[in-house]
């Protein structure tokens, strides 16, 4: 969708990336409110992955939208 609307595709990857995450942390906090998940468990879930998404996200970023054409000279 973020395509669509003109972002490049690494910024849309990024942005996506950093959004699920935000879903994720919002919906593992209701459920360790209501006490249907184990608070280590999710502690070790979100402390893994966060790192992770935000990496890859930075990673992305870094990486040209168009990369230039190979050459070769024979």
């Amino acid at each position: 969708m973020l395509i669509f609307l003109g972002l490049p595709f690494g910024v849309a990857l990024a942005t996506h990336k950093v959004a699920s995450v935000a879903l994720g942390l919002g919906a593992t906090l209701r459920h360790l409110k209501e006490s249907h998940l184990e608070r280590r468990f999710s502690l070790i879930i979100l402390g893994a992955g966060l790192p992770g998404v935000v990496l890859g996200a930075l990673t992305i970023l870094q990486i040209p939208e168009r990369a230039p054409r190979c050459r070769w000279d024979f």
